[in-house]
């Protein structure tokens, strides 16, 4: 909703800036400039792939080519589970921290759900379904957090490609997907999401890096 239709800028311009942030020497990977930026940086050269797939996706669709839809399906998901991990390395992409900030304001447990209930869906569906559908206020946070990509937009994903699968499986249209009900359940769900950061930066960013072809040397 909120991405530009077209990229602003030639995609594969910025893979080299991920290779060359692998190469600096180990020991800069502890600052907290470095391993920032590698996970900015890896997190959006991974997230471009999805300008390359999703033609692909509405060509193999499109054809009735079941096979190549499925393991177009399967790299989406395995990129999406890869960026999850990477951004799940540093504390600045974290869904949980997010959340966790509403805790110390409620009194209660009712106060509490209403709060993370208004943290959550300002990151989605930006309230109720009129404001969220006709408004086209939905994804307006457009966030890049470990939790948030793996957890919801993930799910969403898997939802959709799933159900293009099954409409040519049954060669019939894919069914109708009521995004503002899955948004609203995301909502108002309780999952605890990570508040520190886990798994080393440099080496997920490095696995990122190889299955784009783009690993330096070593």
């Amino acid at each position: 909703m909120w991405s530009p239709p077209a990229p602003r800028y030639a995609l594969r311009d910025l893979q080299p800036a991920l290779a060359e942030l692998l190469q600096v020497a180990p020991t800069l990977r502890a600052t907290e400039a470095w391993r920032h930026d590698v996970v900015d940086v890896g997190r959006q050269v991974l997230a471009n792939e999805s300008r390359r797939l999703l033609p692909l996706i509405k060509e193999a669709y499109e054809a009735g080519d079941a096979a190549r839809l499925h393991a177009l399906k399967v790299e989406w998901l395995r990129d999406m589970d890869l960026q999850d991990e990477l951004l799940a390395s540093n504390e600045w992409f974290l869904l949980g921290r997010w959340l966790e900030r509403t805790r110390p304001w409620a009194s209660d447990a009712a106060e509490r759900a209403v709060l993370e209930y208004d943290a959550r869906s300002i990151l989605t569906s930006w309230g109720e379904r009129t404001a969220s559908q006709e408004g086209g206020l939905r994804d307006y946070a457009n966030r890049d957090w470990a939790g948030l990509v793996g957890g919801y937009y993930r799910a969403r994903w898997q939802r959709y490609l799933g159900s293009l699968e099954r409409a040519l499986a049954a060669r019939a249209e894919p069914e109708p997907i009521d995004w503002y009900a899955m948004a609203d359940a995301w909502n108002r769900g309780r999952e605890r999401y990570a508040t520190e950061p886990v798994g080393d930066s440099h080496a997920i960013a490095l696995r990122i890096a190889a299955s784009l072809g783009i690993a330096p040397a070593p």
